[in-house]
């Protein structure tokens, strides 16, 4: 029996050390919001200066986009949204997987 409540007791003083899926997402989601922000900015400038390069260059710019929206899609998918934010959470990966390298 004294095993057992120490091991009920090692079970239970880490459940209540580790960080909850809402925690996580308050560290991690502002970081990715802010990346998604820049990326969006350079794609419009991107677009903009688009007439100044060939197809080639703009094939590996716009590549390198789709490439980091990706990457931060990977991000958001692997985030567990508290229950307010699942429906806007779940738009923006919809959003992001729309695009194709």
């Amino acid at each position: 029996m004294p095993r057992l409540l120490s091991a009920l007791l090692i079970a239970l003083a880490l459940t209540a050390c580790s960080e909850s899926a809402e925690d996580t997402y308050r560290d991690e989601f502002p970081d990715v919001d802010r990346q998604l922000r820049v990326l969006s900015t350079e794609v419009g400038d991107g677009l903009r200066n688009a007439g100044g390069s060939d197809d080639r260059a703009l094939a590996v710019e716009f590549g390198g986009y789709a490439r980091r929206l990706g990457e931060l899609r990977e991000r958001l998918d692997g985030l567990e949204a508290p229950d307010p934010l699942e429906g806007e959470h779940g738009r923006v990966l919809a959003a992001t997987a729309a695009v194709r390298v």
